[in-house]
């Protein structure tokens, strides 16, 4: 079977997806709810700031990567072009860490600072990481490679929950002007010419190794952001301070991402082509 699975495509559904913070949220347009427009102003008629956090950065590592990751590490199964990002090492741990802290003051605010909400909220994503746990136990990670079919009919199904949303969820949010819409556009096909030039890769399943990391190492990062929500809800004035900087580092890393992406997708045609 083959299939476009590099890593950093998954990396590029998480950009494809991110982008519905334009049609659904208008986040990219008008910044977001409890704000009179984008922080820093606009660029092309989307947010300077909100564009690389939520598109190129938030959504391919939380909605993608991230959940793909733990999914393998609970399997005891990995893709083959996974086995170093498993790998364990200090650097690493450390960033895990320093990611989840940098989290935990966005789970803060978003909850108004209200402990039992962010515990509700943690113990959702926990219940799903729970069930994705027992279906484990029905069979390989490929279970999740669905047949062509079933890849058209999710896109239609997106498109039909784009549309109405879109015009159901705060329509008075929809920009005035065709720039916004036209830069949303662009950045649907450019993410789409990005993976039509990704080389195809056959997908390879290999048994976890030792030295990656496991079930416990993911036990230690749930409890680990309990308690540093947990503090973040209790500090509002710490979090205020902290979330700038943890901020525009999402920025600066969905940028870099990109930039690292889009590159190896240009090495990667022209060494076809030679």
């Amino acid at each position: 079977m083959y299939i476009k699975l590099l890593y950093d495509n998954f990396i590029g559904w998480g950009w494809w997806f991110g982008l519905y913070e334009a049609v659904i949220t208008k986040v990219l347009w008008a910044g977001y709810m409890d704000a009179s427009g984008p922080g820093f102003g606009t660029v092309l008629g989307v947010g300077f700031i909100e564009f690389p956090v939520l598109v190129l950065f938030w959504h391919p590592i939380f909605s993608f990567i991230l959940p793909i990751l733990s999914y393998e590490i609970i399997s005891g199964e990995t893709l083959v072009s996974h086995q170093k990002v498993l790998q364990r090492n200090k650097a690493k741990s450390f960033l895990i860490w320093m990611a989840l802290f940098g989290v935990s003051l966005f789970v803060a605010m978003g909850n108004a600072f209200d402990v039992g909400q962010v515990w509700l909220s943690l113990g959702g994503s926990y219940v799903l990481v729970l069930i994705f746990a027992m279906l484990r136990k029905r069979g390989s990670l490929l279970q999740f490679c669905f047949k062509n079919k079933y890849f058209i009919l999710g896109c239609v199904y997106l498109v039909a929950l784009y549309a109405w949303s879109g015009f159901n969820i705060l329509p008075e949010r929809f920009p005035d002007k065709v720039v916004p819409y036209v830069t949303i556009l662009v950045s649907y096909i450019g993410v789409g010419v990005l993976f039509w030039r990704s080389k195809k890769n056959s997908i390879e399943v290999v048994s976890k190794v030792e030295g990656q990391y496991t079930v416990r190492d993911l036990i230690l990062w749930g409890v680990g952001m309990i308690g540093f929500c947990s503090v973040a809800s209790l500090t509002p004035n710490l979090v205020y301070t902290l979330l700038p900087i943890f901020y525009i580092g999402m920025a600066l890393g969905g940028v870099i991402l990109f930039l690292k992406s889009a590159w190896q997708s240009v090495r990667e045609t022209n060494s076809t082509i030679g």
